[in-house]
This record gives C-alpha cells, structure tokens and sequence, in this order.
C-alpha cells in the first residue's frame, strides 16, 4: 500500500512495498527477465491460485505466472516493463477493470483474504501522533464509528489499488499488481487511492458517476446508489489516512515527519468540506 498522493500534481512518493517482508528481485528464467516474490503472503497465493486466471480471463490483467510453489511461497512472473501516472489511471478502462473485479463474488469467504477493518485502537494510535485540532478528531473518531459499510459484502475488491501496484506492457495493456490486501468490500476502497491527495467532494461525485457508468453494463451487480458511494469514497480516504499514518508509526520511515505534516496542513480544512457527505 502507498503513501497517498500528495497534491503536488503527481507526484509519487515512497512505496510502502519497500517495507514489506517480502523480498522482491529480477531474476532470469528461461532465457527472460522475471520477478521473484517471496515468501507470498497467504493472500496473495489465493489470489494467484485461484482468481488470476479468471479474471484475465475477462481481460483483467495481473502477470504472467512464469513458476509457482506453493509449498515454498515463491513465484517468478513477468516483468511488467512500464510504470504509470496517476493520470492514466483516471480513465473508463480502469474504471472498467475494478468493475470486473467487483463484479466476482467470493463464494468462500472463509479463504485466507487480508481482512481490511477500522478499529478505535487504530485510530486512536493515528490521531495521538497527527495532534490535529479537537473538531478534526472528533470527526474521524464518527467516521470510524460508521466506517462497517465499507467492509461489508461478499464482493471481490483489489484493496490497494494505488498507482505503484499497476504498469503496462510492452504491447500497451494495463497490468495490475501486488494482490496481499485482496479482499471484500465497498468499490470505495479501490475508487479512493485514484484520488490524488484527499479530494474533494466534487472530485468523489465525478469518480463515483465514471464508476457507476461502467458498472452498469455489468448486469450482474447490485446497484449501488451514486450519494451513498461518494459518501463511502469520502470514509474510505479518511480510513486511508489512519493506515498509512500507523504504518509509518511502525516503519519508523526517514520521511515520516514530512507526511505527518502534510496531513497536520490539509487534514482541518479537508474534514469541514467533506463533512456534509457523512
């Protein structure tokens, strides 16, 4: 999971991936340039077991699977050459591609997914080390109260679908990656990191009605009322903000005072304008 984007156009900051368990490196197999990850999180072997197949299947790419051992938690899979801008994830085909994913429902929900939840301990943790005004704490302390919605439902989402989990081919198509926080829940979750820095309530209507546009070719899915999923957008930022912050109380990253400032800046002004979605 990334830091979110700061406003300063598009610039990506530091990806949490480096401060992951898991080692990740190019190696050579078969006379090709692959990745190695290992050891997989129980997560992401599901994910490449038994939904990755399937979902390219339907045109939604994750890599290739070059080797797998499950017993070892290793698997080797393509390079994917090219990094994207989060601009280029602002468009109907991605739209189009978290609405196939949204679209799978998880018959066995019992299956080692990452279980994504907000809890009072995490945000109290957060808040202590952020020091914001007493309005803006009293408003994440009402927003996780009401953060269940979120989580609920049986339907397939990515978890992280910042823009440092996804490339493009050689050829042009758009490959997403990084599958340990799959999981079940609200579109928001996966709309929200689309969202440069924290958004504004104009910028969440218009993801939300690009979204629903795709979604609604899809005659599978229950509807979803487009005021319900802005409001669950504007929960799901707040609920980001609580991650990255205990994540980096945890990393004890170099930069970590610089994104508690920038949170400390825009965190009061944000909470009063998205307040009214609540």
């Amino acid at each position: 999971m990334d830091f979110q984007n700061r406003d300063e156009g598009e610039k990506q900051v530091t990806e949490l991936a480096r401060l992951g368990r898991a080692s990740v490196r190019q190696v050579t197999l078969g006379g090709k340039i692959c990745i190695e990850k290992k050891p997989l999180s129980e997560t992401e072997l599901l994910f490449y077991q038994h939904y990755a197949d399937r979902l390219n299947a339907r045109g939604i790419f994750s890599p290739a699977i070059m080797a797998l051992d499950a017993d070892e938690k290793r698997i080797v899979m393509e390079l994917i050459p090219h990094s994207v801008k989060l601009a280029e994830l602002q468009t109907p085909a991605v739209f189009q591609h978290l609405a196939g994913i949204h679209a799978m429902e998880v018959e066995e929900p019992s299956l080692p997914f990452y279980r994504a939840c907000w809890t009072e301990r995490a945000t109290a943790s957060a808040l202590d080390a952020l020091a914001l005004p007493r309005t803006t704490i009293d408003f994440f302390h009402v927003v996780q109260a009401q953060s269940a919605a979120i989580f609920a439902g049986n339907r397939l989402i990515t978890g992280d679908s910042n823009p440092g989990n996804w490339g493009r081919r050689a050829n042009g198509e758009l490959v997403q990656f990084d599958w340990e926080r799959l999981t079940m829940g609200c579109p928001s979750i996966d709309l929200a990191p689309l969202i440069n820095g924290m958004g504004t309530p104009a910028q969440y209507e218009a993801y939300a009605g690009q979204y629903l546009a795709c979604r609604h070719r899809l005659t599978d899915l229950p509807t979803i009322a487009p005021e319900t999923l802005v409001s669950h957008i504007a929960m799901a930022k707040a609920w980001i903000v609580i991650e990255v912050v205990n994540i980096l109380l945890r990393s004890r990253h170099r930069d970590s005072a610089m994104y508690l400032d920038w949170y400390r800046q825009q965190l009061p002004s944000w909470c009063d304008e998205v307040a009214g979605l609540l």
